[in-house]
């Protein structure tokens, strides 16, 4: 696709969500379905928030923290496009998605089934034209609370993906901090975290990317990833647009600190365009 035609459609979510898999599931196909009478234009991509999807599995087979391995993690995603082939096998959506967009973009968050503090964090790409999940990543930079719980997406290249003949960079929630100035001011030398941001960099300068989406969970105040994105700015020249997909609550259950508005003009650059989901009742 050439450039000056990409446009990234981003759906913005609010509110308290459903924790059940299966009132989740529907309501996110009620929110594509919806975003795509939404948005006016055919979109390149249709970015979700992180935890869009939630699944359950039985993780405790599984590695977490530093010892996490591919292996592993492949077999959380193939169990997880289970849950995508669900919600894409309705017709209508199949057939929306495919007129309204090349690419879907879905936060998946997959829980252990007896203790929700294990769990992992994925992104799926998702080719509408081949109706079928074309790559897998995941969060690769946990935050200090998930350090020893989190199973950890090992293979930075899965986040480095070629969308319609353009290089993609597709970050999960916390990961957009492997280029926040402030972290990278504050890890030791020769750490995990330190090995993990030189071998990003290193990978960004190959690849170059041209868009960088990222897949958070809760957004109340532009102000959480601005580091991140001034970061993409100056170790990442390469980007041109960029997006935080948005779900628009307070984690902690509290009044949002700051109007949308302010958050959507301050999580993107270039072309994308916007569509909140109204709030359930609503």
């Amino acid at each position: 696709m050439h450039q000056l035609h990409l446009c990234i459609g981003r759906i913005t979510t609010q509110g308290q969500l459903s924790n059940n898999r299966f009132s989740r599931m529907e309501y996110c196909r009620h929110a594509l379905l919806t975003a795509c009478h939404g948005f006016n234009r055919h979109l390149s991509v249709l970015q979700t928030p992180g935890g869009f999807l939630y699944d359950y599995q039985d993780l405790r087979k599984y590695e977490t923290g530093r010892s996490s391995t591919y292996e592993h993690f492949s077999a959380i995603t193939e169990n997880a496009e289970k849950l995508v082939s669900q919600l894409m096998d309705d017709r209508p959506l199949k057939t929306l998605l495919k007129t309204k967009t090349d690419f879907v973009t879905l936060g998946i968050d997959v829980f252990d089934i007896n203790n929700f503090r294990i769990q992992a964090e994925l992104v799926c790409t998702y080719n509408t034209n081949r109706q079928k999940v074309i790559y897998w990543t995941g969060k690769s930079y946990p935050t200090k609370e998930q350090e020893n719980s989190l199973i950890y997406c090992p293979d930075l290249k899965t986040h480095f993906q070629e969308i319609n003949g353009l290089p993609f960079l597709i970050l999960g929630c916390h990961d957009l901090n492997l280029f926040s100035p402030r972290s990278r001011a504050s890890i030791s030398k020769g750490s995990y975290k330190d090995k993990t941001i030189s071998e990003m960099q290193a990978l960004s300068d190959r690849f170059k990317p041209y868009v960088v989406l990222q897949h958070p969970h809760y957004t109340d105040s532009p102000n959480i990833w601005q580091p991140g994105w001034s970061g993409i700015k100056r170790w990442v020249p390469s980007a041109r647009i960029y997006s935080s997909g948005i779900h628009y609550a307070n984690r902690e259950g509290k009044h949002p600190r700051k109007p949308l508005q302010s958050i959507l003009l301050r999580t993107a650059l270039g072309p994308v365009e916007n569509f909140t989901v109204p709030l359930i009742g609503t």
